[in-house]
Order: structure tokens, then C-alpha cells, then sequence
């Protein structure tokens, strides 16, 4: 019983920590920093979170999944979509 108001506690902060993203009490980069930083945080953030994933993540995340599923299934990633197909195993 602990452990699901824990779990409950828990999913309300995260619902919290949305709701102040959405909110007006974010982090202003053009009204908090100078020019030079505001450069700096646009670049880190082209890396951090980039438009679209690199090919060779998307191939990395399909061989983990492929491997932690028992490679009974195949993934294939396209963009942020996650399609799963199961193939016939050959015993």
C-alpha cells in the first residue's frame, strides 16, 4: 500500500513538473541571458534535442530491443514511432 501512494506521489510530481513547463514560470533564455549564452543554449539545445534522431540510433535502438526481446520479434523505428511485428521462429 506504501509503495502505490509512493508511485502515486511520484506520477503527481511528474504531472506537476509538466504542468510548470507549460506554465509562464519557465526558463526565458531571451529575457534571462546575455547574447553570448543565448547562442550557447540554442547550440546545446539543436544537440540535446534534436529535430530527428540519427539513423544510427534508431539502429541502435532496434538491435536493444531486438536483443532484449529474445529476437522473436523485429522492431522497426521510424522517426519517434515504435512499429513491432512478430516473425515466425524456426525452432
Amino acid at each position: 500500500m506504501e509503495q502505490d501512494q509512493g508511485m502515486a506521489q511520484e506520477d503527481g510530481q511528474q504531472m506537476q513538473a509538466a504542468q510548470d513547463v507549460d506554465g509562464e514560470e519557465c526558463f526565458d533564455p531571451s529575457t534571462c541571458c546575455d547574447p553570448m549564452e543565448q547562442v550557447m543554449i540554442a547550440a546545446m539545445r539543436r544537440v540535446l534535442r534534436p529535430e530527428q534522431a540519427p539513423a544510427c540510433l534508431y539502429e541502435k535502438l532496434r538491435g536493444t530491443l531486438d536483443r532484449c526481446c529474445g529476437q522473436t520479434e523485429h522492431t522497426v523505428i521510424r522517426h519517434t514511432t515504435i512499429i513491432r511485428y512478430r516473425t515466425s521462429r524456426q525452432d
